[in-house]
């Protein structure tokens, strides 16, 4: 999905998480626009789901960042000293759902776990 100033794609090859790494960033994150995503994992696949929205498998591009692999989704975590995890989620979303925004995506940050 391209999104002006914006990519959202999957990478070539996904990073290879060492186990317990996605255990840094499991759980719920109020989000800026009042959605709650939840992030869980079911054996080696990985899931976000946003508000009343599906389940969707992501995939690692990074230690803290990974991607829906419909390419919808998109987000970067970062955990702080203090044990918070705070970061920014992609959104791809239709035309139509955007009103008058004239775009295809929009930015969301995340509040924190």
């Amino acid at each position: 999905m391209r999104i002006p100033g914006y990519q959202i794609q999957l990478p070539e090859q996904p990073y290879r998480l060492m186990p317990g790494d996605f255990n840094d960033f499991k759980g719920a994150y109020d989000m800026s626009n009042g959605d709650t995503m939840v992030l869980r994992q079911y054996g080696r696949k990985l899931f976000a789901e946003i508000g009343d929205g599906p389940r969707t498998e992501i995939v690692p591009a990074a230690r803290n960042e990974f991607v829906s692999v419909d390419e919808q989704l998109k987000m970067t975590l970062n955990r702080n000293v203090d044990g918070l995890v705070k970061g920014e989620l992609l959104m791809a979303l239709p035309r139509q759902t955007m009103g008058q925004a004239g775009g295809a995506g929009v930015t969301v940050t995340l509040l924190g776990l």
